[in-house]
């Protein structure tokens, strides 16, 4: 439930923000696209997302970690299946 305090200053973000002429518009720049990849099978394009593993998975050539790596890969395939 949202507390008056968070009512109060969405309220004023809000009226600030019509003031200023401010607008929250998808179209708002055109060169920040929507990164989107075509489906193999179908040609459905659909966006593009990381999972954020950058620097989870850099091993930087050690084959040590690699079983951890294989482990996390592991889980959230588990986690994902129905």
């Amino acid at each position: 439930m949202i507390k008056r305090r968070q009512l109060l200053q969405i309220s004023a973000g809000l009226l600030i923000s019509q003031a200023l002429g401010l607008r929250a518009e998808a179209s708002a720049s055109p060169t920040l696209r929507l990164i989107q990849r075509a489906i193999p099978s179908s040609g459905e394009l659909l966006p593009v997302m990381g999972m954020g593993t950058s620097g989870t998975f850099d091993t930087e050539g050690d084959p040590l970690p690699w079983p951890h790596c294989r482990k996390c890969c592991r889980r959230s395939l588990m986690a994902a299946a129905p």
